[in-house]
Formats: C-alpha cells, sequence, structure tokens
C-alpha cells in the first residue's frame, strides 16, 4: 500500500491485521523501523540472537510490515530485508507493505553504491510477493477539524 503522508496506509493495514484476529488468525504487525530496533538489539543481548528474530519474523503466517521507506538503506538494511523478503516468497507467505514511496523511489531509496543493484533486488520481491495500491488525496491529519468535534475534559464553555 503506497502513498503520500496521512493517506491511510497504515489504518487500513491495521485494521485487515485486525480483521485477521478476528478470524484466529496470527497476524504481526511492526515498522521497518522497530523491525531493525529489535534485530539491534538482540545482537547486543546474551539472552538473544539477530537469528531468532528474524526466523520469527520470516516465519509468521501473516505479516504486516509498516513504512518500509522509512529506514535508510543500507549494506545491513538491505541485507536483513533481502533475507526477510526471500524466505517469504519462497514460503508463499502473506505479507503486505506499507509505504510513503512509490516502488520507483523505493527502488532509489534502497539503492546504495556499496551494493549495486539491492534497491532492484528488494521492490522486484515486493511485486512478486505483492499487489501494488496506490492510496492518493491528501492527509487526513491536516483536514481541519470541525469546531466542537472533540473537547479536553476540562475546557470551559
Amino acid at each position: 500500500i503506497t502513498g503520500p503522508n496521512g493517506t491511510g496506509k497504515t489504518s487500513l493495514a491495521v485494521r485487515a491485521c485486525a480483521s485477521l484476529l478476528m478470524r484466529l488468525q496470527s497476524p504481526v504487525f511492526i515498522s521497518v523501523t522497530d523491525f531493525f530496533r529489535k534485530l539491534q538489539y538482540a545482537i547486543s543481548d546474551p539472552c538473544d540472537s539477530e537469528a531468532r528474530v528474524l526466523k520469527y519474523y520470516s516465519k509468521t503466517p501473516w505479516l504486516f510490515l509498516d513504512d518500509i521507506g522509512a529506514k535508510r538503506g543500507t549494506d545491513y538494511v538491505n541485507e536483513k530485508l533481502f533475507e526477510l523478503l526471500e524466505y517469504r516468497l519462497t514460503n508463499d507467505l502473506p505479507t503486505c507493505f506499507t509505504s510513503d514511496l512509490d516502488l520507483d523511489r523505493l527502488e532509489k531509496h534502497f539503492n546504495i553504491p556499496t551494493s549495486e543493484g539491492s534497491g532492484r533486488r528488494l521492490t522486484e520481491r515486493i511485486v512478486e510477493m505483492c499487489e501494488v495500491h496506490e492510496l492518493t488525496g491528501k492527509s487526513w491529519r491536516l483536514k481541519p477539524m470541525a469546531k466542537n468535534e472533540y473537547r479536553l475534559p476540562y475546557a470551559d464553555d
């Protein structure tokens, strides 16, 4: 799901995730930033491992990966995303992505000088795994609220 900020990409993904939960499925929803934070914590935690974290997200039956363009492409980021996507693709595991970037911009985002073509490798897997849907319009976050649409509990009239 792609589109500008505030068009409802994350909300739509969260609702799809909730729908699966109501059907007694086991979806996992995580932002790309949090995914990499968990990987980094696992490296420094003697009771955990990066491999275990990657395996968990690779093998989960339903994965919702939010804001895939939020983390700048580096050798490490591209390598771990590739491992995740490759496993999920070859095992035909449903995966939903959200991004502010369309596929061309996402490819450029992940292209780095030390890894020629890495952006294309990642976006090709996304295209192979998913139908791309673009949300359009202005940000819902910036739309003016109607007068008295919400009130603070201590507001005076």
